[in-house]
């Protein structure tokens, strides 16, 4: 699953098979991969009271470079010093913490394009 997030439209969910490690094109855009590899941190799939996956929220390990322009995008959050992402697919941010704690991690990579970000993570199995 890629999740695309841009400072002018809510964030944009794609079905993908593979994730390619260096390049990725979509919607006639190219993003290149951010060189941070395919382990972000671990990451929840923030779900609503009735189960619905609404959002992702990661945990990053490693300093990012784009944090500050990627907390600029339409329904991303940062916190905690830019460790802690969280992106609401809509405008719903009420979440359960109980249902949300997944810790999944893996097939987890920032691709960044002029004026988008990307990020791919391995879908839930109840989404």
């Amino acid at each position: 699953m890629l999740v695309m997030l841009s400072r002018e439209a809510a964030p944009k969910l794609y079905a993908v098979e593979e994730v390619p490690e260096s390049k990725l094109q979509i919607e006639g855009l190219s993003l290149n991969d951010s060189g941070l590899g395919d382990w972000l941190g671990f990451y929840d799939w923030l779900r609503d009271s009735s189960k619905k996956v609404i959002g992702v929220r990661i945990w990053l390990d490693e300093e990012n470079v784009h944090v500050a322009a990627i907390g600029e995008c339409i329904n991303a959050v940062m916190a905690r010093a830019g460790k802690e992402l969280s992106i609401f697919f809509g405008d719903d941010r009420e979440f359960e913490d109980s249902m949300s704690d997944d810790q999944d991690f893996g097939g987890n990579r920032l691709f960044v394009g002029p004026s988008v970000f990307a990020f791919s993570f391995n879908a839930p199995a109840t989404y």
